[in-house]
């Protein structure tokens, strides 16, 4: 078989030197018909001889059969192995070896594997987002909380922070904190299906929820979303939240506060950090989008009404209103709890009343609470209403 530089030889004394082909076979040792099919294809294509598998042949249709039968048949965990296969098949009364199965089962998954394209990440442009759920000692108690994880991905620096519970009000607090610890805002940020971004998933679209879409347009970045029960396609984050429960959350960390721990744990991620991370975000810091001269509020103001017994109603469940603070002081209904979003209140169920359907929860007064403001008190203490004199002033608004 004549080489590369052998071809261009020949085809150059044909083509350009302008010698005849019998000339030009006598002096390189090779037959008519290979020079003229030389210069009939420039770069002739390899040709392999096909091995024959008689075996093979014959057990193919029913293991491709057995594979497309017991795919839908199967899980992650108790998945088709050559093995099982070759069992099958050998009870079937096919004559076949283990090896050719194995050899057959790799192929099949070969073809049928999903093709994954190296991603990369320049410089202020994607960040990945996520919860985790970890276990922290607050308070000489164990607790169940949730960490929130920023990860700048070009760099490789990150943000955490602890909350209570996994809300929308800890998903836009997160976001507020991270983006004023990094200085800037990335041009894109990618999460998952979560419910405190997405209201609809309308693959490839999403709908987005009010607050979130809020949030995306007052910092000006890109929302972006993982494929539904695809964490590969933000395998960043998702690598990193493993890392971290195995660098600052084992043993796990003790405080009086989650505002205490996680300041504590960033800390420890930033001290952790390699070198490499300061220098790129010393280039990469100015190329992040600038700051709003206002932050985001992650708050989100709802009117209410308040009834004789300073009581209001929010999201279906009655709690004391700001009104019983205001009478009884600032430490009347305890001190504040986890994460410093709000105050936790304990509160007790009633009994079923009306055709066996429960009454709405309610909460107990405090200890030494002073008896319900009549109607008057009440609304002195509301202040003036913003709708004027004919107002109701038992209205006021909750955070």
């Amino acid at each position: 078989m004549l080489g590369v530089m052998d071809i261009y030889a020949l085809r150059r004394k044909v083509l350009v030197e302008g010698q005849s082909q019998r000339r030009v076979a006598r002096e390189m040792g090779v037959a008519r018909d290979t020079v003229r099919r030389h210069l009939e294809t420039p770069m002739p294509e390899r040709q392999q001889r096909r091995r024959s598998g008689p075996v093979l042949d014959r057990v193919r249709p029913r293991l491709e059969h057995l594979l497309e039968e017991w795919s839908q048949r199967t899980t992650a965990k108790q998945r088709i192995t050559g093995r099982r296969l070759h069992r099958q098949l050998r009870e079937e009364g096919y004559e076949v070896g283990l090896t050719l199965v194995l050899a057959e089962l790799r192929e099949w998954r070969r073809r049928r594997a999903e093709v994954y394209v190296p991603l990369v990440h320049r410089p202020a442009e994607s960040a990945q987002v996520d919860f985790f759920e970890v276990r922290v000692d607050l308070a000489g108690e164990r607790r169940r909380v949730w960490l929130l994880l920023f990860r700048l991905m070009h760099l490789g620096r990150d943000y955490v922070r602890l909350y209570e519970r996994q809300d929308q009000l800890a998903f836009l607090d997160g976001h507020v904190r991270a983006f004023a610890h990094f200085g800037g805002v990335p041009r894109r940020m990618v999460y998952d299906n979560l419910s405190a971004a997405v209201r609809r998933v309308q693959f490839p679209r999403r709908r987005l929820t009010e607050r979130f879409a809020a949030l995306a347009s007052h910092y000006a970045f890109e929302p972006s979303f993982a494929r539904p029960r695809q964490g590969h396609d933000k395998g960043g984050v998702e690598g990193r939240g493993r890392g971290l429960r195995w660098q600052v959350l084992t043993p796990l960390p003790r405080g009086d506060s989650l505002q205490q721990i996680s300041d504590e744990m960033q800390a420890e991620v930033d001290r952790l950090a390699p070198e490499r991370v300061w220098e790129r975000f010393a280039t990469e810091g100015p190329l992040l989008r600038p700051l709003p001269a206002v932050a985001f509020e992650p708050r989100r103001m709802q009117p209410v009404s308040v009834n004789r017994s300073t009581m209001i109603r929010l999201e279906g469940a009655c709690a004391l209103d700001a009104l019983s603070r205001w009478v009884l002081g600032p430490g009347a209904l305890g001190r504040p709890q986890g994460d410093g979003l709000g105050r936790r209140l304990r509160g007790r169920l009633p009994a079923r009343s009306g055709a066996g359907r429960p009454s709405p929860p309610a909460i107990r007064r405090p200890a030494g609470a002073l008896p319900p403001l009549p109607r008057p008190a009440l609304a002195q203490a509301a202040g003036p209403a913003p709708g004027g004199a004919g107002a109701d002033r038992r209205t006021g608004r909750a955070l």
